[in-house]
């Protein structure tokens, strides 16, 4: 009996492994332990598509080739997305380089002459004294009003506010043998509807007479020249001007006129 079991126990695999060959496929599928058929114990193509369960397939037990065979066709387009708002407004770029200057157009037509005005008058006057002979006792030498006896155009009349110009010149002369003499003159004006020359236009301008023997002159007679040169700005209105002397070297020589002159220009300040 123990002989028996010993036996049993020694060959009880072998004896198994010939049950399950004499058994057939059925026994050994339903004896198999969980898990222990792999790719190894498959034959090729033993899988069949009725052998694997509905929908438990997923794209990652398929290749990539029976992916892409699964795309169909591309459906119909969708409607057009709304409108993005628009985007922040961007800064300014730099200016560019001035462009060429464009060809000159044809000159406009000529518009209407327009009525004259008072800029473009212009006032002009002389006055004059000849002869030589001593200096007046008022000193007018040479004005426009005419008061002394002088050739003249008459008073300056000014139609709007006017830059006066006044261009004099005036000789003067010494006959003392021993004393030396100086004479001044000025350029002035008078008020408006006046003639007494009132105000000065110029500085004095002075000149010295030495004495008027024979060795100085030859003749005993010594004779300087004065030019007088302004102007003013006066208001319209009427005026008188001329140019007044006067003898600097009182209680010494004798200063004589020889001569004076001048000329008056008067162009309105708007001008």
């Amino acid at each position: 009996m123990h002989r028996a079991l010993r036996h049993l126990r020694a060959n009880l695999v072998a004896y198994l492994a010939l049950f399950v060959a004499l058994g057939g496929t059925s026994y050994a599928a339903a004896s198999l332990p969980r898990n222990s058929v792999g790719a190894t114990q498959l034959r090729s193509n033993a899988v069949t598509s009725s052998k694997v369960k509905n929908r438990s397939l997923t794209t990652s037990d398929l290749s990539p080739k029976a992916i892409t065979s699964l795309r169909g066709k591309a459906g119909a387009p969708g409607t057009a997305g709304a409108a993005g708002a628009p985007g922040a407004i961007g800064t300014e770029g730099p200016a560019g380089p001035q462009g060429a200057a464009g060809p000159q157009g044809a000159a406009g037509s000529q518009g209407p002459k327009g009525d004259r005005g008072d800029a473009g008058v212009t006032v002009a006057g002389w006055a004059g004294s000849v002869g030589a002979g001593p200096l007046p006792s008022d000193g007018i030498v040479s004005d426009l009003a005419r008061t002394h006896a002088q050739s003249s155009s008459g008073v300056l009349t000014l139609p709007v506010e006017s830059r006066v110009y006044v261009d004099g010149a005036v000789n003067v002369g010494n006959t003392s043998a021993s004393a030396p003499s100086r004479a001044g003159c000025t350029v002035r004006r008078s008020d408006s509807g006046g003639s007494d020359l009132l105000y000065d236009v110029t500085q004095q301008v002075a000149v010295n007479l030495p004495a008027g023997d024979v060795v100085t002159s030859g003749d005993g007679f010594v004779v300087e020249s004065m030019a007088l040169t302004g102007s003013v700005l006066l208001p319209a209105g009427t005026y008188n001007i001329g140019i007044a002397c006067t003898n600097m070297a009182s209680g010494s020589g004798t200063v004589l006129l020889n001569g004076a002159a001048m000329n008056v220009l008067a162009v309105p300040a708007a001008s």
